[in-house]
């Protein structure tokens, strides 16, 4: 194809007797049975700077901010890597091995910090509710386990998946549904700040939780519009729990809180709300003393 090739990344590589590398991780070909298999790796460079962001994340939790944040981001630092690296075959034993080094690190320098028990979330849930090992707390937020990451082999392009038939949108549409990774890692990266580390705990906990829909009409939750409201409001008694908060849009937000009709007007127009998640904003109306909505 009279491509210059770049001689110094360039080599030719026999899988049987050696590795190559290639975007982070490293392959090999092993007989099994009567045939060849790949087995890949991370590679060694790789490891080796994935230990030093963790370390850098930790030293963020022991010098850093008393928020949440640094707890969140140490815990997106894992859950990104884990996501990353784990189409390797053999990624367990590499992360590992990453783990024996960080947690010498992890009990050094977070001693005065860490405890051995806590409360796990939804989050660590969803993604690690099988691990067997100890789990480290730092003001109640369970760090993600550096260790616990199983093989997931990487998923062929399907032809099926098209704009151009109703089966094809049907699968698209199906994808989009559910928790996004871009949302969830924003929620862990950027905490609120005049909130409480319980309060930004369980808003990335409640994202997951309702599968990333809003809570009344059912429709995806966006960056930037979307609101975890409390149940009961705090100058009533309510509480930062799990339990008294709920995500929704915006604009739901905006219905439960506002009194003047013109305004509630607007917005029903705009959201077309049905019968059945009116009944459910009418409920969170009720919980803060404002009147009812009706469908006219």
């Amino acid at each position: 194809m009279k491509l210059s090739i770049n001689k110094d990344k360039s080599r030719v590589v026999n899988l049987k007797t050696g590795y190559s590398e290639f975007l982070g991780f490293k392959f090999k070909l092993y007989r099994k049975s009567n045939k060849w298999v790949v087995k890949s790796h991370i590679r060694d460079k790789t490891i080796k700077r994935i230990k030093n962001t963790i370390k850098g994340a930790i030293k963020l939790i022991q010098y850093g901010s008393e928020d949440s944040s640094n707890i969140l981001n140490f815990n997106r630092t894992i859950l990104g890597v884990h996501n990353y690296y784990r189409i390797a075959t053999n990624v367990n034993v590499d992360f590992n091995k990453i783990a024996f080094h960080i947690n010498k690190t992890l009990k050094i320098r977070l001693r005065d910090k860490y405890k051995k028990k806590g409360t796990k979330n939804k989050l660590f849930l969803k993604y690690y509710s099988d691990y067997q090992g100890i789990v480290y707390y730092i003001d109640e937020i369970a760090l993600f386990p550096v260790a616990k990451v199983t093989n997931k082999p990487p998923m062929c392009f399907t032809q099926e998946i098209c704009n151009y038939t109703k089966e094809g949108r049907m699968k698209i549409h199906k994808s989009l549904k559910g928790v996004k990774q871009t949302i969830l890692y924003y929620l862990m990266d950027n905490p609120i700040k005049n909130q409480t580390v319980e309060y930004n705990d369980n808003r990335i906990s409640l994202y997951v939780g309702q599968n990333g829909l809003c809570a009344i009409t059912k429709e995806p939750l966006q960056l930037g519009l979307m609101h975890a409201h409390h149940i009961t409001p705090k100058f009533m008694g309510g509480t930062d729990k799990y339990q008294n908060l709920i995500f929704v849009t915006d604009d739901i937000h905006r219905l439960i809180h506002i009194k003047d009709k013109s305004l509630i007007e607007k917005y029903m127009m705009k959201l077309n709300i049905s019968r059945y998640s009116l009944s459910k904003l009418n409920k969170l109306r009720d919980l803060i003393g404002n009147c009812e909505i009706q469908l006219t």
